[in-house]
């Protein structure tokens, strides 16, 4: 895993002419206009040196949790640390946050009986899984062939609820889908994470709507303690305790999970999910 720095968008009424001038003679690529705005590897010499320079001129990073309108001392810039993984680091880890990469929907909608109908405009065959953003969650949806090689595979904790993937305007079903769900919560997230509300306050468990994980990276990483995660026995597939995501929660999954996806080239990105010693 390596870190990338985001530095900006500062605009440039915010900049001295001699602090911009010194910050494009060492980033010429970061004049983007009325801003200036540059992305380096956190080891990358140049970094420190506009760091410096954009000190010296009064201006600051911004606190992770602050937006740029909620400052009590004037502008402050965006600063922010990115995890670029590597295939290394998922060989690491024994559980992700899965993170579907293609949309489904165009239109969406459930019947009476909770079936869920998407209306999608792809052109040819839509993917064989595929997310769905409902109120107070995101959905998942797999097609026939895949919720068939998931079973064969005995993946813990996963149920299939049928679903449609219509074409656009047409009434035929292209495919048969199925909405993956799954019952099973897993514990609170370690004690030592930084949790936020969404709405300026830190999270309340039980009572606050929705939680975010603030670790100072994105994408900030969820933790659990190995203790908790005993408790919950052996599964490929949960949602998490807190709102994340949604007042559903977000998936967690297993490698096993991983392995499977991976192989069978479906569209999901990663984010490792660590496990915290007692």
């Amino acid at each position: 895993m390596r870190i990338q720095v985001h530095v900006g968008l500062i605009p440039k009424v915010h900049l001295e002419q001699k602090a911009l001038k010194t910050l494009l003679k060492i980033y010429p690529e970061g004049d983007r206009g009325r801003s200036f705005h540059c992305i380096l590897n956190e080891n990358d010499e140049r970094l420190s040196k506009i760091l410096k320079c954009l000190k010296d001129f009064g201006l600051f990073p911004r606190l992770s949790d602050e937006s740029e309108n909620e400052s009590q001392n004037g502008y402050r810039f965006r600063l922010e640390k990115e995890r670029i993984y590597e295939s290394i680091d998922f060989g690491l880890v024994n559980l992700f946050e899965p993170v579907a990469k293609i949309s489904l929907e165009t239109v969406k909608r459930r019947t009476s009986d909770g079936l869920l109908i998407v209306t999608s405009d792809f052109e040819g065959q839509p993917p064989q899984l595929g997310w769905v953003h409902e109120p107070g969650k995101t959905t998942y949806a797999v097609t026939h062939s895949i919720k068939l090689l998931m079973e064969q595979a005995d993946l813990k904790g996963i149920q299939f609820f049928p679903a449609k993937v219509m074409g656009h305007k047409a009434k035929q079903v292209r495919e048969q889908y199925w909405e993956l769900v799954t019952n099973l919560r897993m514990p609170r997230l370690s004690p030592g994470l930084h949790l936020i509300d969404g709405i300026g306050g830190l999270y309340e468990d039980g009572k606050s709507h929705a939680c975010i994980v603030k670790d100072g990276f994105t994408p900030a990483e969820m933790r659990y303690r190995s203790s908790d995660l005993a408790k919950l026995g052996p599964f490929d597939l949960a949602r998490t305790h807190e709102p994340n995501g949604g007042k559903a929660g977000t998936f967690v999954a297993s490698k096993r999970f991983y392995d499977f996806c991976q192989a069978e080239k479906l569209e999901i990105d990663w984010i490792p999910v660590r496990i915290d010693p007692d």
